[in-house]
């Protein structure tokens, strides 16, 4: 059961008032609504008490009786998740068989079942009294009363009621419970939705069918604020569709839709509003900008639409009328009902999940400064860069796409270009290029039935630059991409072979968005998924001679997908929607290919280097599905040819990346070193989960005693000694506490070739062939220390998940306290990533490596002693890796105790000053981090100092971090 103090814990945008006060908001309340249904998904909590939300059901004694309580919200109930909440009976009440709860069906038969089962609360235990099934099928209308029929009758008294779902699938096959407030409702009159990733269910077209998350009442005085970006095929919007529904009743009420946009000077028909019109329209959430930003950065309403709630039909979409035709863009719309009632008329808006919500929503992409750019100097030479454009489908749907790609090479900055094209048509817009630029361009045209990658080693052969640079001909690069290129090449002492930089997306009105800010090169991350992305810069001399493009490998013919796609388009009439999804697979493909390409690449140099900068935008379509096998099959290829025998498996986190496997040599001796004093229970639950969750069969535990005095330790001592033989070392070592010399004396004391740092206060939670995954990688010759994932046990969060130099002063854990299940920034939870350093709570390194920089620095007795031993290893060329799948709990410091007293204070600053003095500069810049993201905050948002931060969207979206 969810308690009081972890319910005020899931979240740390979630308001404790909730709880502690008569009355609560219905802004909290959306906000409860938005991060219970989340936790219900992905938590491996099982129920959701309501209680503790201020929430009860919709419940009557009867249908019949069909109480009229105030509806706020409707919540899915989720296959394998409990909704919970008490009933009391009081003495006056007759015996109860029957219970009536108000149910929605998201317009649609539901093949589920819903059972109910009443426990009898006495002090402290409860019993099962009754239990009722209800048939999902029979619900054939929404936001109707369902009789749940108990098999024996209720007598006054308290009880738990409980609701579960043991059939529904989640999404299509799910009921939803009606909630009403314990509590009244505060006259709060703003609702952002986007804080808590919420969005009306809202489109262009009446035939989508969205996943449904709740339903929250369109209440007078109230007004919904979300933010959407509209896209479309036509050059103007007349009218835009949202999900409502009428509580099974009709309402006479009516619905002001608002759509206002950023800068509206570029947006062609916009209408300007006086200040009158927006006060006479109870416009809200207005944010006065500074005397220099105003003009460029206002926001002003665009247009309205109204609706009566009469012609509002429950469940379906409700066209919106726009007074204004607009563009297809980025929007904030404002929805609110000026004359509903509260209860019995008053509209509901259906809501769902916004999956596009993340820490960088202050990214604003900034244009170079052409006139600082033109006066770089370079040196001579300067190199020739080719960038080669594959256009698989020639059509003229995506013509401006091709042309805004083709603009953003013959204008870039740096002069010293060649475009190579390859088509499969005769084009006007293509001659017409080649014609203006006859001495830098040069066209080719495929042969029917050519491969996609054969096309693109076509183009290849036309290259003649010192580099080649990729570009799918429907995205762009920055107009500085090739001078910053040129740039590094120019200013490297050595020669470089490759060179990635940061990314973004765009849509069709060149918004930019998710940005992707990358770490320096990261072999075991490229294997992972392709991170190091679109604008890859490549030796051309060294691509020719790895043969491009592989054409003997083909990741999946167009064929049957494609003829059932175009089926389905064309009996629909979306002729251009077809030739798009074609442009999709054809880019997929690419990504495919390039991927390869770049493993094959990567294994013939180590010159490769990362330009911290937004140098290439990717166009944002919607994703096509290609086989998982086909990655599958390249990264697989890649362990092959690297000759240690690794394998790749699925990732069950995310689809399209993988996990990487290493197999153990020579079955070598682990020694598990562990260093104590007295925590006797602690210290059993650490060894007995290595002796139970561990299938590798040859491991010693030494344990660093570090001076214990507690009877029941030293017991423990003599138990292990005789359960476990030679097995298990105790090594005494009685100083005061100074952690590096007590690992460097039970390393003295270890026999194994491979040693395993583990504090005493972790617990291993599995795989069971965790210390083989571990084992495998800490003898591959270019790794160093191998780590894995570390929980704190209370809740169920990431404590290590990887260290990150200069975050939060010396080094600090990214990714901390984020769910366990969380895949991270762009997957990096999810993969065996890269990071500068490891954790000593639980670190694997190989013997030799260990002598070799001399175990861990003594003068950091207490801090930051990991991290140091970690940097002399990176310094000597080697890597560290993260395992995403060996977890274990961290009750962090729990047998050391915080840094909580003057001396400790002062020795921790002395420690911070002597790894500045040995680190400077790596703590400075992390190369497994990024320049562009925060180092005051575990959660890789951007910098406020980044030139890519922008502080508008703060002003305007009322967010909480």
């Amino acid at each position: 059961m969810f308690s009081k103090k972890y319910s005020l814990r899931l979240s740390k945008h979630f308001d404790h008032r909730i709880t502690a006060t008569k009355t609560v908001s219905l802004e909290k309340l959306c906000r409860v609504i938005a991060q219970a249904t989340t936790h219900l998904v992905f938590l491996p909590e099982p129920r959701l008490d309501l209680h503790d939300y201020a929430l009860k059901p919709m419940l009557a004694r009867s249908s019949a009786e069909q109480v009229n309580q105030a509806i706020q919200v409707a919540i899915p109930i989720l296959n394998g998740k409990t909704l919970q909440w008490p009933l009391k009976l009081a003495a006056d009440n007759e015996p109860l068989s029957v219970i009536a709860l108000k149910l929605g069906t998201g317009d649609r038969i539901n093949h589920c079942h819903l059972h109910l089962s009443l426990f009898e609360k006495q002090q402290d235990s409860v019993t099962l009294i009754a239990t009722a099934q209800f048939d999902g099928t029979t619900a054939q209308q929404d936001n109707q009363w369902a009789d749940f029929k108990l098999e024996r009758p209720l007598l006054p008294g308290q009880y738990i009621c409980q609701l579960t779902s043991p059939d529904a699938d989640n999404q299509n096959n799910t009921l939803f419970l009606w909630l009403t407030t314990e509590q009244a409702v505060l006259p709060d009159s703003l609702i952002d939705l986007y804080p808590d990733s919420l969005t009306p269910a809202m489109c262009l077209s009446p035939t989508a069918n969205p996943v449904i998350v709740t339903k929250l009442p369109l209440l007078r005085g109230k007004i919904l604020q979300w933010q959407i970006d509209l896209e479309a095929d036509s050059q103007a919007i007349t009218r835009v569709f949202l999900k409502l529904g009428t509580g099974g009743r009709i309402n006479q009420c009516q619905l002001v839709l608002s759509l206002f946009a950023q800068e509206p000077h570029q947006i062609v028909g916009w209408v300007e509003r006086s200040e009158t019109h927006r006060k006479a329209n109870n416009i809200v959430g207005w944010v006065e900008r500074s005397e220099t930003h105003q003009k460029a950065n206002r926001i002003e309403l665009i247009a309205q639409a109204s609706l009566k709630g009469s012609d509002v039909i429950d469940g379906q979409w409700t066209e919106f009328v726009l007074d204004q035709p607009i563009l297809p863009g980025r929007y904030f719309c404002q929805l609110h009902s000026p004359d509903a009632d509260n209860t019995k008329s008053t509209l509901f808006v259906w809501l769902i999940k916004e999956i596009i919500k993340d820490k960088l929503s202050h990214y604003g992409y900034v244009l170079p400064s052409t006139r600082k750019l033109k006066s770089a100097r370079l040196k001579k030479p300067l190199p020739l860069i080719s960038v080669i454009v594959t256009i698989p489908l020639n059509e003229a749907g995506l013509e401006l796409y091709l042309q805004a790609a083709l603009n953003s090479v013959v204008q870039q900055i740096y002069p010293h270009w060649e475009l190579c094209l390859i088509t499969d048509t005769h084009n006007t817009l293509l001659e017409t290029y080649c014609r203006r630029y006859s001495e830098q361009i040069k066209l080719a045209y495929s042969q029917p039935e050519q491969s996609l990658a054969s096309q693109i080693n076509t183009a290849l052969a036309l290259a003649t630059g010192d580099y080649t640079v990729f570009l799918w001909a429907d995205d762009v690069l920055s107009e500085d991409a090739l001078l910053e290129v040129a740039k590094r090449i120019n200013q490297a002492a050595e020669p470089i072979d490759m060179l990635y930089s940061d990314e973004d997306q765009m849509n069709d009105l060149e918004c930019f968005h998710k940005p992707y800010f990358k770490p320096a090169w990261a072999p075991e991350m490229l294997k992972g998924q392709m991170y190091s992305g679109q604008l890859g810069v490549y030796r051309t001399r060294l691509l020719k001679e790895i043969g491009g493009m592989r054409e003997t490998w083909h990741p999946q013919a167009l064929g049957e997908w494609a003829a059932k796609l175009l089926k389905n388009k064309i009996n629909r009439g979306q002729w251009l929607n077809f030739i798009k999804h074609i442009n999709l697979f054809y880019k997929t493909q690419h990504d495919l290919h390039l991927w390869d390409m770049v493993l094959r690449f990567t294994e013939q140099t180590q010159h490769i280097q990362h330009i911290s900068k937004i140098l290439y935008h990717r166009r944002r379509h919607s994703p096509v599905s290609i086989n998982q096998t086909h990655h599958l099959k390249i990264v697989q290829e890649a362990l092959d040819r690297e000759g240690l025998g690794g394998r790749v498996t699925p990732n069950p986190l995310v689809a399209h990346t993988h996990i990487l496997h290493y197999p153990v040599q020579r079955q070598p001796l682990v020694s598990i070193i562990i260093p104590t004093k007295d925590m006797a229970a602690m210290l059993a639950q650490c060894i007995e989960s290595i002796r139970t969750l561990t299938t590798y069969p040859n491991w010693e535990i030494i344990i660093v005693d570090n001076g214990s005095t507690d009877a029941i330790t030293l017991a423990l001592f003599e138990k292990y000694q005789a359960k476990l033989g030679q097995a298990f070392t105790v090594s005494r070592h009685d100083i005061p506490f100074n952690f590096p010399k007590l690992v460097n004396h039970g390393v003295k004391a270890a026999k194994g070739d491979i040693i395993l740092l583990l504090n005493n206060d972790t617990t291993v939670l599995g795989p069971p062939d965790w210390l083989q995954d571990m084992i495998g990688f800490a003898q591959h010759p270019e790794i160093a220390a191998v780590g894995c994932k570390l929980l704190y046990p209370e809740d169920n969060t990431i404590q290590h998940a990887g260290l990150i130099c200069g975050l939060g002063g010396i080094a600090n854990h990214g990714h901390k306290h984020f769910p366990a299940n969380s895949t991270g920034y762009f997957n990096r939870l999810a993969i065996v990533a890269n990071y500068s350093a490891i954790t000593g709570a639980c670190l694997m390194i190989k013997r030799t490596l260990w002598e070799q920089v001399n175990g861990f620095d003594e003068h950091l007795a207490i801090a930051f002693n990991d991290v140091d031993f970690c940097l002399k290893l990176l310094n000597k060329g080697l890597r560290h890796v993260v395992l995403p799948h060996v977890t274990f709990y961290h009750h962090e410091s729990k047998s050391r105790g915080l840094e909580d007293t003057s001396a400790k204070k002062k020795r921790l600053r002395q420690e911070e000053a002597y790894m500045k003095q040995r680190w400077g500069t790596i703590l400075q810049n992390d190369p497994f981090y990024n320049p562009h993201l925060t180092k005051q905050a575990e959660d890789f948002r951007l910098a406020s100092d980044s030139i890519y931060y922008c502080q508008a969207g703060k002003k305007w979206w009322k967010l909480w971090w």
